[in-house]
């Protein structure tokens, strides 16, 4: 888990199988803690708010979301050091990406590709490591939701051959914010 402060460790509690926890600072004691998800939700109960947080988590390791519905507010912790990777492996033809499987992603071009980006969501970042088995182009891109594709110089990827090339998709607005750094190389 990346670390929230300059504190070497953290409190240990006896682990309860099952919850999730926030690390944190105590407001009162102004001490680093471990705070169950359960015991947030009760200051909404003790503070009679109306409508009770949503808690959800996709995965182990991976984020808690806590929302309420009516105030429009949402508190989302992820730690992205603990992404899984999907190896896609050897792609080439139509290509289709569901993004609702992970946040990193690896792909190897065996032939000239067309790209479509589905199940986006709104604010989130990917990463696209893609390795040009050759002189193979991306010849069309875009998000099954309709959106835009917005790339610097509106130009559609262009991987450099026979190198690493690594694509950064942010979501923003409807549509992808798509940035290239390409030609990487074993040192």
């Amino acid at each position: 888990m990346g670390r929230i402060s300059n504190k070497v460790s953290y409190p240990v509690k006896s682990p309860v199988e099952q919850t999730d926890y926030l690390i944190g600072t105590d407001n009162t004691t102004k001490a680093t803690n471990t705070f169950p998800i359960e015991d947030i939700l009760a200051l909404f109960t003790a503070n009679n708010i109306s409508s009770l947080p949503t808690v959800t988590s996709r995965s182990q390791d991976d984020y808690v979301s806590i929302s309420q519905s009516g105030l429009g507010k949402k508190i989302t912790v992820e730690d992205f050091m603990a992404e899984p990777v999907i190896n896609a492996g050897n792609v080439s033809g139509s290509v289709t990406v569901d993004l609702s499987n992970g946040h990193w992603y690896i792909f190897t071009l065996t032939g000239n590709v067309s790209v479509t980006l589905e199940n986006e969501q709104a604010g989130a970042r990917y990463l696209f490591w893609v390795y040009s088995n050759g002189n193979y182009s991306v010849n069309a891109m875009s998000l099954a939701s309709g959106g835009n594709i917005y790339s610097q110089g509106g130009s559609l990827p262009n991987p450099a051959n026979n190198a690493w090339n690594l694509y950064e998709g942010i979501v923003i607005n409807g549509g992808m914010v798509l940035t290239e750094l390409d030609n990487f190389s074993a040192i």
